[in-house]
């Protein structure tokens, strides 16, 4: 299958004309047909088909969704088989696992986005130039001042949350 160019050009084709179609469906951004409320699909199909070929083309695009992908995808198994675990732990009545978590999904769900760009940046071979960039420029006044921002941040965080729970009562 690898010398038909089925991994090369075949399968990264389906993956972004899949993934364009479906945005470009969802979204409507070409509008929709007459009075009716049905898409333009040979329109978005015909965008989704050239954007996928574009992306064929450019083989370092390929490169990188061959790289990155699989990891991604492992990432997306270990948050599916958590949310198994933690849901085998609730009552038979409770479906949302989500709502457990209250401010701590916003938390996971940047802690995933964090993940994926590392991820990327790794697969692009950009992740070892960005880290001693990170080390060579950052100074102490620097990293002093980040600090007190973040500081600075949570306790506005803090006294907002108390002056919010007053108002209400």
């Amino acid at each position: 299958m690898k010398s038909f160019g089925i991994f090369d050009v075949v399968l990264p084709f389906l993956l972004v004309f899949t993934v364009v179609f479906g945005v470009l469906e969802k979204t409507k951004i070409f509008g929709t047909e007459g009075d009716k409320k049905t898409t333009r699909k040979n329109l978005n199909a015909m965008v989704a088909f050239v954007v996928g070929f574009f992306v064929v083309v450019a083989t370092q695009i390929v490169y990188l969704i061959q790289t990155a992908l699989p990891i991604i995808m492992l990432i997306l198994v270990l948050v599916i088989a958590f949310m198994i675990v933690y849901g085998s732990t609730l009552s038979e009545g409770e479906i949302d696992i989500w709502s457990h978590f209250g401010k701590g999904r916003g938390y996971f769900a940047f802690g995933i986005i964090i993940a994926i760009i590392a991820i990327v940046l790794g697969a692009m071979g950009m992740l070892g130039s960005f880290i001693e960039w990170l080390y060579a420029n950052i100074s102490g006044t620097i990293l002093s001042s980040a600090i007190l921002l973040v500081i600075i941040g949570i306790f506005m965080a803090i006294v907002l949350k108390g002056k919010n729970t007053e108002d209400s009562s």
